[in-house]
């Protein structure tokens, strides 16, 4: 069965850190990427120490290097927004933790059904 290629938005953050590390830890899923405002390098070391990964701040131009088949996204709501986007054009799932995450951004995203798909 193949692997669950992800891409970490928000990778910077305490909660995206964690993120990368669940995920390096999760045999069904492969990290291929992360994305951040807060980049220090062009990649980033992966936890388990098995190499690297792109780490960039363009996220539609992540998106379109890493082929993900999912983003986790933990950003601020502001940064969200345009990443749903971004993802729903290039038919990229999304799960998205933003705390307090705007009514008015939630309505947008259920009123689109490609935008929004509820599990």
């Amino acid at each position: 069965m193949p692997q669950i290629k992800v891409l970490v938005h928000g990778a910077s953050g305490r909660v995206g850190q964690e993120v990368i590390k669940a995920v390096c830890q999760e045999p069904g899923m492969k990290l291929v990427g992360a994305v951040d405002v807060k980049v220090s390098g062009d990649s980033i070391a992966l936890p388990d120490g098995k190499g690297s990964i792109p780490f960039v701040t363009d996220f539609q131009s992540a998106i379109k290097n890493c082929q993900p088949d999912v983003v986790v996204d933990f950003t601020i709501a502001k940064a969200s927004m345009p990443a749903v986007r971004i993802a729903a054009k290039n038919g990229v799932n999304m799960v998205i933790g933003p705390p307090a995450f705007p009514r008015q951004s939630l309505k947008k995203c259920k009123s689109s059904p490609k935008l929004m798909r509820w599990a």
